[in-house]
């Protein structure tokens, strides 16, 4: 159970039992702020070591509180990324847009060009079935079949 305590600054104590397992201080007087801390570190505590909110929690809490909360949930520190880091995966994502633009500009361009060719002599190689039996039926038709 997570309780508040004013202690000048309010203090987060988690009870396990009678225990107290972990003790800090929200870093903020105002009562309905550490309400806020209060409810945010239940959620990320209920959670585990995968919740989004310890982010969020890193930048509110004082930095002993979270380290303590952090440790005994078992947050595993993620270093933020570089700049460097960030230019890899932008180019990766532009390079792969790229492609992905090529490839389909090849695509329309060899569906126009058999649109406008009039060679039907195989119609079944580039045409949905739909196509192929459309034309297959008005070829018969006109036939007389």
């Amino acid at each position: 159970m997570l309780t508040v305590h004013k202690r000048g600054k309010r203090h987060a104590d988690l009870l396990i039992g009678r225990i107290h397992a972990v003790r800090g201080s929200l870093g903020t007087r105002n009562e309905d702020a550490a309400r806020r801390f209060k409810h945010k570190l239940e959620i990320a505590l209920a959670e585990g070591c995968a919740s989004s909110l310890w982010h969020e929690l890193r930048t509110l809490l004082p930095r002993e509180t979270f380290a303590r909360f952090a440790v005994f949930v078992g947050v595993k520190e993620q270093p933020l990324p570089t700049w460097s880091d960030l230019r890899k995966v932008f180019l990766s994502l532009q390079n792969s847009e790229s492609s992905l633009e090529s490839l389909l500009s090849l695509r329309s361009r060899g569906t126009n060009t058999h649109s406008l060719s009039s060679n039907f002599s195989c119609p079944s190689e580039r045409l949905p079935c739909y196509v192929t039996s459309a034309f297959r039926l008005s070829r018969n038709s006109r036939s007389g079949a």
